[in-house]
């Protein structure tokens, strides 16, 4: 049996290889008789023989982000598209360049990240706001209730400390025939360092405690002219402890100086407040508007809101300096001087500064009419504080202290009566527009743009001749915009509108 199985084994084998070798010798001898393999058709023109150029390699997408290395880790996956990119969490300053002006700080904002949601409030305005971050680019949108809505759109910097762009406020105008007002200024939005917000915090502790300080010097002053017929001592040294607990804090100090006007009456800001309880029971009109700032004027003793000074308080360090009125209103200044004693002041910075202060009054004039069914204010009394708040921008650089550098032209008036009065003195032809010259087609056809026609603030000072600028005054115009309107052209521009 061994045997024979052997001899079985053997022929299997052989049959098994038969079987994987017939096949394959089979279908070798077919291919070989194939006809060879045809080349391609050229893609290039016959009577070229050159090989085609290889094509060059797809440009590569722009990047997104700057190619400087970021400081900061990328997005988590699980975040928005909408806001993705990095971390803004932190408190932040909107600071607005003005033109020809400095970078000043209007706003604070903090910002903060809860999920894939952004929160955003106004630390100035204790609003909340919209913030959107999608890659580099930031949005922050503030609503003021419906009056105004003020804009921020930026490109974050890859310092993620900064983001520069523009901030545009649009304010509603309440007549739906009208036109919002829209107002874009460079802006930069500067995120404030955990050290910073320390030593604000720190300064601004201090700056509190030397105005309380000032304030109960001033409560003394008032409860000793509350006992004498509403006058002010003649010196400080007539205070005793029954006014001034404390008598150290008219001490002598080192790096304080206290300077004191006596003599002046107590103002009853009880005045002023009955003054608008009764324009408020009123339907508001331009008499009304009229009314309620000769009463506040009554109150205050003058056309600003800051007439007496009776108290100033001067610190070195840090540099403050606190002028009390005779109203116990308190006003600030942490600028240092402007120029050396006998120095010569910039004569361009004090032009940019008289146009920075029109500009201003032209977004309270626009901020009040909003809010008052376009009603121009009555005066500046009425606007402070809610609209103005620092007076400053009352005082041309010109100007002494405590001086109203800035005409009211039309108190109380309305919007629309104003471009009714300018549509008349255009069609008598008793003004024109220079940036408007009719042809025989159009003959007659006013201006569309009437509110740059109409100035609303005039400034009491004038600008002086200066290189080619001839003697010219600042004048503010309903569209808010600011001009130095020549002397020479006064009569033909302004005077006008003066007469009415």
């Amino acid at each position: 049996m061994y045997v024979n199985g052997k001899v079985v084994y053997v022929t299997s084998s052989i049959a098994f290889l038969a079987f994987l070798l017939i096949p394959t010798i089979y279908f070798g001898a077919r291919l070989s008789e194939l006809p060879a393999q045809q080349p391609a058709h050229a893609v290039t023109p016959p009577v070229s023989t050159a090989p085609a150029p290889l094509p060059a390699e797809p440009p590569l997408p722009s990047p997104v982000m700057s190619t400087e290395k970021l400081e900061v880790p990328q997005v988590q996956p699980d975040e928005t598209a909408s806001h993705s990119g990095p971390d803004l969490d932190g408190t932040w300053g909107l600071f607005i360049t003005l033109e020809g002006g400095e970078p000043e700080e209007w706003e604070r904002y903090a910002f903060e990240r809860q999920g894939d949601i952004i929160t955003g409030r106004n630390l100035t305005y204790k609003h909340v706001c919209d913030v959107t971050l999608d890659g580099i680019s930031v949005r922050v949108e503030t609503d003021y209730e419906g009056r105004r809505k003020s804009t921020f759109n930026g490109t974050l910097h890859t310092s993620h400390r900064e983001i520069t762009g523009t901030n545009t406020t649009v304010y509603y105008n309440p007549d739906p025939d009208k036109e919002d007002y829209t107002d874009t200024q460079s802006a930069r939005l500067v995120r404030f360092s955990e050290a910073q917000l320390a030593e604000e915090q720190s300064a601004g502790e201090l700056r509190q405690k030397r105005l309380d300080e000032s304030a109960k010097i001033f409560d003394a002053l008032r409860r000793f002219a509350e006992r004498n017929d509403g006058k002010f001592p003649s010196d400080l040294a007539q205070l005793t402890t029954e006014d001034l607990n404390d008598l150290s804090l008219l001490a002598e100090l080192p790096g304080r100086k206290i300077t004191y006007k006596g003599g002046a009456l107590l103002t009853k800001m009880e005045g002023g407040a009955n003054a608008w309880r009764k324009f408020k029971e009123q339907e508001i009109s331009k008499d009304s508007l009229v009314e309620l700032e000769r009463n506040l004027r009554e109150v205050w003793g003058g056309e600003v809101p800051f007439q007496t000074t009776v108290l100033r308080i001067e610190f070195d360090d840090p540099p403050l300096a606190i002028d009390v009125a005779s109203s116990g209103d308190q006003r600030t200044s942490d600028e240092g001087e402007t120029s050396l004693p006998g120095e010569e002041p910039d004569p361009d910075a004090l032009r940019e500064a008289e146009f920075n202060n029109l500009k201003q009054l032209g977004l309270v004039c626009k901020m009040f009419s909003g809010e008052n069914k376009e009603y121009l204010p009555g005066g500046w009394l009425m606007v402070y504080p809610e609209y103005l708040t620092d007076l400053r921008v009352l005082q041309s650089p010109w100007a002494p202290e405590g001086t109203d550098s800035y005409e009211l032209l039309f108190p109380g008036e309305t919007e629309k009566n104003l471009e009714a009065l300018v549509t008349q003195l255009f069609e008598s032809g008793a003004i024109t527009d220079p940036n408007y010259t009719p042809s025989n087609s159009d003959a007659g056809v006013l201006p569309s743009n009437l509110q740059s026609l109409i100035p609303i603030v005039i400034s009491q000072d004038e600008l002086p001749a200066q290189g080619d600028r001839p003697p010219a005054r600042a004048v503010l115009f309903l569209d808010g915009h600011v001009e130095a309107v020549r002397l020479s052209e006064w009569d033909a521009r302004i005077t006008p509108f003066l007469r009415q």
